[in-house]
Parts: structure tokens; C-alpha cells; sequence
């Protein structure tokens, strides 16, 4: 999530430009639900949420590599990362932040079929929105412990009333457990996110380039899901059935590389501030739109729903600190 420290584009970019730049933002965030309806669609057909995540992160997986053996920038990126481990400057287990990317395609994998893709949103910004204070506060990954302020504090608890909100329909009408482990699992995820994105912001800085991050999330997460779904399958803890399998159930990997190179792209230019808001309003905007259009097991789109996704819109607006900037721009 984007704190008040937020990194600023070192050149000036033109009022046209800059609103390119945001569009671009806006519609890659659609990636983000794209993929969460991908990988719960995959496991839906499959029968196994954990098998569907190995899909996807083995998807995204090959494509990194297919791209790092043709590029030479990105083969020194990764040479200068393996360097920084080597030399301690960045601590190794670092290197394992693609564990809380594989949690959450198995969260996502888990969920969508339950809760659909608008609420699983909800629970994963909330948890990237409370753990933000504390990653922000320690300077956990950056090294520089950050102050807490009112709206970011504000921030919380708007995006907690909106979990409650999402979920009231839910529980009021039929409490099983299932409903509140389909909310707590992404919820989870959103916590482990912020973590992910400290310790790939210091890959980054090593490397120079946001792929090298890329490319050891995307493996340390795949050998995890892999030694996962090897154990479950061998006790019999899931089995795998022959669904209908469309090719759009496969493109969960490659979108969350068009997620993560896109913000690669646009932070430099527009700044973490106006990427983040941007990418969430895509987020929430393009999980509305397939819950209402494709609904899944859900009963559509409930005013619980659209009264949530809205907060959480607000709440993100509040944390980055967007209304007190503006505000004082007006003065």
C-alpha cells in the first residue's frame, strides 16, 4: 500500500501524459481480477485449488524464463542479485517472497468459487492495508522504520468495516464455516502481500531490475506449490477430475506478470501514489464488472457488495493520503 513516503517520478510528465499513465494503470489493475477468476475457475474444473495454483505460477514461470535466456539485461539483473545474496548485503531468505505470491493463487484459487471475485478483493486489500502499518512502521525491507498517521490509522479500520460489511449478507442469511474460511484465507494472503512487496522491493534495489524479483518469486513460488501439491496427492488430500478446461483458465501466470511489469513501468513515471489508487480502482472496478456479469457461487452482486467496494475504495484514497494532499493543494 502507498505510504506518504511514496516515491515521486524524477522527471516532470505532462497533464497528457501523466493521464495515459493512469489509464494504463486503471486497466492493467483489471488484471488482477482477471487472474483471481482464472485460477478459481481452474480449480473449480480441476477439483483442487492447490493443483490450480501450480498451473498458474508454472504458466508464469515459463514465460520469465523464456524471457530471461533472450534478454541479456535481464540474465545481469539476476547475476547482480545472486551477487547481493552472495555478499549479504540482502538477507537470502528474501528470496523465498514467492511463497506469500503462491499463498495467495491457492487463496485465490480456494475463494473465487465461494465468495467471487469482488469480495476476495475486499478481504486481500484489507490485509494489505493493516499489515502496511506494521511493514511501514519496522521498515521491514527498506531499513527505514516510517511514522503512522491518522489517515492511514483511518485507513484500517474503513477497510475492516468494509470485510464486515462484505460479509453480513453472507452470515445473516446462512453462517457455515466454509463462508468465513473463503473470506480468512485471502484476508491472510493481503497480510503476507505487503511482506512480499518489502522484501521484493529489496531484491529490486540490488538487482536494478524489478524481474529479477519477478523471476525468483515466480520459482520459489512454484517449487512450494509443487512440494505441496506432490504431498497432498500422495496421502490422497485432493485428487484431480477431468473438468472442462477453457484456455482462458490458464492465463493466471502470464496476468500476474502483466500486473507486476506494468507497476515496474509506471512508478517511475507517475510515482507509487497514483499507480497504487489507480491500480486498485482497476481492481475493484473489474471485479465488480465479473461478479456481475459471470457471477460464480454467489448470488450475484448484493448491496453489501457494492457498499464494500466503495469503502474500500474510500479507505484506500484515505491511507496513500490522497484527500489531505489534495486539500492542501486548494489552500
Amino acid at each position: 500500500m502507498p505510504t506518504e513516503h511514496d516515491k515521486r517520478p524524477a522527471k516532470p510528465v505532462s497533464a497528457a501524459r501523466s493521464a495515459a499513465y493512469v489509464v494504463v494503470a486503471v486497466t492493467a489493475g483489471f488484471a488482477f481480477p482477471l487472474q483471481s477468476r482464472a485460477n478459481g475457475s481452474l480449480s473449480d474444473q480441476i477439483g483442487s485449488p492447490i493443483v490450480a495454483a501450480v498451473i498458474s505460477f508454472l504458466g508464469g514461470l515459463i514465460l520469465l524464463l523464456a524471457a530471461t535466456l533472450t534478454v541479456p539485461s535481464l540474465r545481469a539483473a539476476l547475476r547482480r542479485l545472486v551477487a547481493a545474496i552472495r555478499q549479504r548485503r540482502c538477507p537470502p531468505w528474501y528470496l523465498l517472497a514467492g511463497v506469500f505470491g503462491a499463498y495467495l493463487v491457492f487463496a485465490q484459487s480456494t475463494a473465487v468459487p465461494v465468495i467471487g471475485v469482488a469480495l476476495l478483493t475486499v478481504a486481500i486489500i484489507a490485509g494489505q492495508t493493516t499489515s502496511g502499518l506494521i511493514v511501514d512502521r519496522i521498515g521491514f525491507g527498506s531499513g527505514t522504520p516510517q511514522r503512522l498517521t491518522a489517515g492511514r490509522i483511518l485507513g484500517v479500520i474503513l477497510t475492516v468495516v468494509a470485510v464486515i460489511w462484505s460479509v453480513s449478507d453472507s452470515l445473516a442469511t446462512e453462517f457455515t464455516w466454509m463462508i468465513v474460511l473463503a473470506f480468512a484465507l485471502p484476508l491472510l494472503a493481503g497480510i503476507g502481500s505487503s511482506f512480499q512487496q518489502a522484501m521484493n522491493g529489496a531484491l529490486t534495489r540490488e538487482s536494478g531490475n524489478p524481474f529479477a524479483a519477478t523471476v525468483m518469486n515466480f520459482t520459489t513460488g512454484t517449487l512450494t506449490l509443487v512440494v505441496v501439491a506432490a504431498i497432498e496427492l500422495s496421502v490422497g488430500a485432493t485428487a484431480v477430475s477431468g473438468g472442462h478446461v477453457q484456455w482462458w483458465m490458464l492465463t493466471g501466470g502470464p496476468l500476474g506478470i502483466v500486473y507486476i511489469a506494468a507497476s515496474a513501468f509506471l512508478v517511475p513515471r507517475i510515482g507509487v501514489l497514483l499507480v497504487t489508487v489507480a491500480m486498485v480502482t482497476g481492481q475493484l472496478c473489474g471485479s465488480l464488472g465479473l461478479d456481475l456479469v459471470f457471477p460464480t457461487g454467489t448470488d450475484g452482486v448484493s448491496l453489501s457488495t457494492l457498499g464494500s467496494l466503495t469503502l474500500t475504495l474510500v479507505a484506500v484514497a484515505v491511507t496513500s493520503g490522497l484527500f489531505r494532499r489534495r486539500y492542501r493543494g486548494a489552500r
